[in-house]
């Protein structure tokens, strides 16, 4: 799990990565990526990285994926 500066909470799931607010409900789900093939398993891990954490970083059996996420910066 991670979260980001919207305190929105990133869960790797068996359906990819749920995105939840904070309420806990799903907002969005983003796809495991299609470089990932089933025989590396699940998702087992993701963070956020960069400048201005503006990267998610997933960790699906010995390999790393990046994805530029475009998210609107945080509301005082």
């Amino acid at each position: 799990m991670a979260t980001d500066g919207n305190g929105l909470l990133y869960v790797a799931t068996l359906l990819g990565i749920q995105v939840c607010d904070s309420e806990g409900r799903v907002v969005a789900i983003i796809n495991r990526p299609e470089q990932a093939g089933p025989e590396l398993g699940p998702i087992s891990g993701v963070a956020f990285g960069g400048t201005d954490h503006q990267y998610l970083y997933v960790v699906v059996g010995n390999e790393v994926f990046r994805r530029h996420l475009v998210r609107k910066p945080p509301q005082p």
